[in-house]
């Protein structure tokens, strides 16, 4: 009997004992040996693309088991599989109850063909129910490091399984698995951001990692004992690179760079260096490039635009490349077939060049070979062997992924990245399929097959990106949610489908601040803020611009509204100027400036006391929450609010009738406040980057509801009564902006728009 047969013949068996309920598996009853080792049977058997469209089993099964059967890249799998992959970093520690939510959710941005199969599992708080984004390339995430991820490396040990190693702001060195997207080990140490990271395989066999960063020090770690076999001192200021060159007799030496302006060569053995000095700014790239003959070179680029080649074996100048018009950030070298080498270059002028470093004369100029990036291209890779065409990656600044044939202008991309990237590697599986690992500002490690890249990439970075929205009410009760784009018209949507109504057009930077306003005869009005130091006023009804306060702010970054008890209407503007200004939209004249806050202001709100009393507040870069009486433009109160800038500020009104005030930013906590008594009433925690936005409802039955979200990709939908956590979704990207209807909850994310039922 072949062994796939006796496979599926356990698979079958292991099926035969799971409880159902009519047709359907009852996966909540089913015995956990079953739940665990159920996928590998069905793998080798090949029943696994049976299980993979059952959205119970992926809810319930053992997720380390269930992982390494599915694969890492999604090829050939289901639709409600690959939402579960896209998903898998948020669903380690989920109930089943919460993965199926999780995943629903998912489904919804970026895997439409799951949403049936997904839908339909236990009614939550929050719903997903439609998305409004370009649907993203597919890959996994790896999560762990707590800020911006700046450096990637891999390697493949003598085993043939891959190691991928990461490192960052947050200090630390990551080791993971990219087969099975799982952590192997955190190496500490570094003192700072790391910057660097390079692997490479020492003559007795031994794999070693070599990191950088901003402490000054290169270390050299054995990944498989996690041991620090050296410290590497003489840089007198950050390092932003390192690399391996194997050497002819076997030696290997190790460069590093950086803003000393230097670049220096290990010997490992001696652990003393030789120095290189030529470049005039510092240096942020490195790469060793092997020549047919078996000779290598050394790359060097950095901020003084050119790129430099040297011979490592004496430390002597060969070749200066020039052509950049900005500094150069990136560099990756490739053997092709023939064994010419092809070196890459890329930076803030966004364009990538390419030349064969062998050729070039003492003093050659490059000239573009890829253009298309629309930001600062910071990271470039070259795969371990030739994979066909296109080959080399590139990212930066504008959020897209580039693949291009090196030597044609055609190019393919991988959309999906929700912040600048920082870093590439490539990898092959030990199946032979490619493996793109990508890491920049979002904090995650993101695993890519360059393969399936999508053939439309369009290099965009936040074009897509929504900063601020509001709910919209109009004559006959039509509830409609302004969602402005960069540069591009205001949508007026309808909720429940995301159906754009009407568009606003005219805004040429983009929007961080948006109002409705109501004038005494009842006209609803539209106020839009941004970066063009004006605040255009809409007639919502007839579609029309009425007014503009120009001289706002220099970044107009909140607006709100509110009518004075003489009826004068009024409305608040604050951002990078630290002022806030209160404007008559009628008499389009600033009424009073206030002046207190030590930096930008984020966030305004009003609120009423209990006396009737109404107040303008407000908070900012500062940390601190300030509360005003509108009337005489005096200070009522100055808290010290947060432990850093407070970005989101709104008004909660409780069952009682109290109303509290609800602040969030950069230490991730969400504060209520008595604005009474100005003092704090309760700290509400479990977001793990900084908050961005909150929004306030209440249903029905007059139960509050606030929101929060931020950098974590998650929404959290808190009780401020209790104050208690309700529920937390996660997102694809990182959310800026969050408003309420009647029934649904909106989130604006890097990516577009993700809508919520409530419930």
């Amino acid at each position: 009997m072949r062994e796939a047969e006796i496979h599926r013949k356990i698979a079958d068996a292991l099926l035969a004992t799971a409880p159902a309920t009519g047709d359907a598996v009852d996966w909540q009853s089913a015995d956990p040996y079953l739940l665990r080792h159920l996928a590998a049977h069905a793998a080798l058997g090949g029943r696994l693309t049976e299980l993979a469209a059952d959205a119970g089993y992926l809810a319930h099964a053992d997720q380390a088991r269930l992982l390494p059967a599915l694969g890492v890249t999604g090829t050939d799998l289901p639709a409600p599989a690959r939402a579960y992959l896209r998903a898998t970093h948020h669903l380690r520690d989920a109930t089943p109850r919460d993965r199926a939510a999780i995943m629903h959710t998912t489904a919804v941005e970026d895997e439409p063909d799951a949403v049936r199969v997904l839908s339909g599992r236990p009614v939550r708080p929050l719903t997903a129910r439609w998305a409004s984004h370009a649907r993203s390339d597919f890959h996994r995430t790896l999560t762990g490091h707590t800020g911006a991820v700046y450096a990637l490396a891999v390697t493949s040990p003598g085993d043939g399984v891959p190691l991928l190693a990461s490192a960052g702001y947050d200090g630390t060195v990551r080791i993971w698995d990219p087969l099975t997207a799982t952590h192997h080990t955190t190496l500490p140490g570094h003192t700072g951001p790391v910057t660097a990271l390079a692997f490479a395989t020492l003559p007795d066999g031994t794999l070693v990692l070599a990191s950088a960063g901003t402490d000054r020090t290169v270390r050299v770690w054995d990944p498989a004992t996690t041991a620090d076999l050296l410290t590497l001192t003489g840089h007198t200021g950050p390092v932003n690179a390192v690399a391996f060159a194997p050497l002819p007799g076997g030696d290997l030496l190790l460069a590093s760079a950086g803003d000393d302006r230097t670049v220096r060569l290990w010997d490992l053995g001696t652990a003393t260096h030789r120095v290189i000095s030529d470049h005039t700014a510092r240096v942020n790239a490195l790469a060793f490039a092997a020549l047919p003959n078996g000779a290598a070179l050394l790359a060097s680029a950095g901020d003084d635009r050119t790129v430099r080649v040297w011979d490592p074996a004496t430390a002597s100048h060969r070749v200066t490349l020039v052509g950049h018009t900005a500094p150069v950030n990136a560099l990756a070298v490739t053997a092709p077939a023939n064994g010419v080498p092809l070196l890459a270059s890329a930076g803030d002028d966004c364009t990538i060049r390419v030349c064969n470093p062998a050729l070039a004369t003492r003093r050659t100029t490059l000239h573009p070979t890829f253009t298309g990036h629309t930001g600062p291209v910071h990271a470039l890779a070259f795969p371990a062997r030739t994979l066909g065409t296109p080959a080399l990656a590139s990212a930066g600044d504008d959020h897209t992924i580039g693949l291009w044939n090196p030597t044609t202008t055609d190019h393919t991309g991988l959309n999906g990245s929700t912040g600048s990237v920082r870093a590439l590697a490539y990898t092959t599986l030990p199946n032979g399929v490619p493996l793109l690992a990508s890491a920049g500002h979002d904090s995650g490690v993101r695993l890519w097959n360059p393969a399936a890249a999508s053939r439309t990439t369009t290099f965009t970075g936040e074009h897509n990106a929504v900063y601020a929205m509001t709910r919209v009410s109009l004559p006959g009760d039509t509830t409609l949610v302004a969602i402005p784009g960069n540069g591009r018209p205001i949508r007026l949507c309808d909720p429940a489908t995301g159906t754009p109504h009407r568009y606003l057009s005219g805004f040429a930077s983009s929007v961080y601040a948006l109002t409705t306003c109501t004038c005494p005869d009842g006209t609803p009005l539209l106020a839009v803020g941004g970066g063009e130091r004006t605040v255009w006023i809409w007639e919502l009804t007839t579609r029309a611009p009425r007014a503009a306060l120009v001289g706002a702010n220099r970044t107009v970054r909140a607006l709100a509204f509110t009518t004075l008890p003489d009826g004068t209407p009024l409305i608040a503007t604050a951002g990078d100027d630290h002022l806030i200004q209160l404007w008559d939209p009628r008499a389009v004249t600033a009424r009073a400036a206030l002046t207190g806050h030590q930096g930008p202001v984020y966030a305004l709100s009003f609120v009423t006391l209990p006396d009737g009393t109404r107040l303008l507040s407000s908070a900012g870069y500062d940390g601190t929450l300030r509360l005003w009486d509108p009337v005489t433009t005096t200070s009522r109160a100055v808290l010290k609010a947060h432990d850093g800038p407070v970005y989101a500020l709104t008004a909660v009104t409780l069952p009682d009738g109290a109303t509290v005030l609800a602040t969030a930013g950069r230490d991730q906590t969400v504060r209520l406040w008595n604005p009474s008594t100005a003092r704090p009433r309760a700290t509400l925690t479990g977001h793990t980057h900084m908050i961005r936005t909150l929004a306030t409802t209440t249903l029905p039955d007059g139960t509050p509801l606030l929101a929060s979200a931020g950098d974590d990709h998650t929404v959290r939908l808190w009780n401020p009564t209790t104050p208690s956590l309700l529920e937390t979704m996660p997102l694809s990207a990182v959310v800026y902006s969050l408003t309420f209807t009647t029934s649904y909850l909106l989130a604006g994310t890097t990516r577009g728009v993700t809508t919520f039922d409530i419930t």
